[in-house]
């Protein structure tokens, strides 16, 4: 007996079954992976965490230092150029022309860990949903090559390419409210130098703080919140709208000028919790 083939109207309708099918199943699995990557980068700022305080027990309760510096404005006796925003998440400087393994000239904030042999893998410094596409990149793809095992910078021509850059911002803030933030009236926590003076109740580390576009994890193409570690060791994930207004985000937090917007968020974000 002669099988009977498919008709050409049978198969469309199971393409459109299937397409069907798919259209449902993908936003699901791109919510899981999403997920996934969300527990994975709550997880980096744990092992941040361990080894921040693994430091500290080494070097007589002293937090890695950090670039940042509150209130610098010009005219201050703190430069200016250290109360960027930019400086809370640069990790290393380096010389392109040194051989790798003496190429890093300059180490800052979480830098530190990696010198001292407390946290030598370098995917960990980094969020695995930050964009790829962004200019200026924060994602550790771009932070090595084939030739140049992490920490190095695989664009000698792109923004800052002498800096190597974390996915994470990092400001040990103080139990005292003392510094002024480019010169404004409001008091912000300064800059904590050792593990028994960080305000628990603050952020100490955290996801990329650069512009909303920046931002690692997304919700219907929109901010959908940050992964932050507080000083006490807990991570927690905010989504709270008040962080997220478009008036604290306005331009790029590249410029001491644009310090309070940084430092207003990191306080909306530890309320949040």
């Amino acid at each position: 007996m002669k099988r009977k083939a498919f008709t050409l109207i049978e198969l469309l309708v199971v393409i459109a079954i299937i397409a069907m099918l798919l259209s449902i199943l993908m936003p699901a699995l791109q919510v899981a992976r999403e997920r996934s990557r969300r527990i994975l980068c709550a997880n980096n700022q744990k092992s941040l965490f361990t080894a921040i305080q693994l430091y500290a027990q080494s070097n007589s309760d002293l937090l890695p230092e950090t670039y940042y510096q509150t209130g610098g404005v010009v005219g201050s006796t703190i430069d200016a150029d250290k109360a960027g925003p930019w400086t809370t998440y640069m990790i290393f400087k380096i010389d392109r022309f040194k051989p790798h393994g003496s190429h890093l000239t300059d180490v800052y904030g979480l830098g530190w860990l990696y010198t001292s042999d407390l946290l030598t893998e370098g995917s960990v410094y980094y969020c695995p949903s930050i964009p790829k596409t962004m200019e200026p990149p924060f994602a550790y793809e771009f932070f090595h090559d084939d030739a140049h095992p992490w920490p190095w910078n695989s664009d000698p021509t792109g923004w800052n390419a002498h800096f190597v850059r974390a996915g994470y911002t990092y400001v040990p803030q103080h139990r005292t409210m003392k510094a002024p933030a480019s010169g404004r009236s409001d008091l912000f926590p300064a800059i904590a130098k050792k593990v028994t003076d960080l305000n628990p109740n603050t952020v100490l580390t955290g996801d990329i703080l650069f512009t909303l576009e920046h931002l690692a994890h997304k919700h219907r193409g929109g901010p959908g919140g940050v992964n932050v570690l507080k000083a006490h060791g807990g991570v927690s994930f905010v989504h709270d709208t008040e962080a997220f207004e478009e008036e604290y985000w306005t331009g790029q937090f590249s410029f001491a000028a644009d310090e309070w917007r940084f430092r207003m968020v990191l306080m909306m974000l530890a309320r949040a919790d």
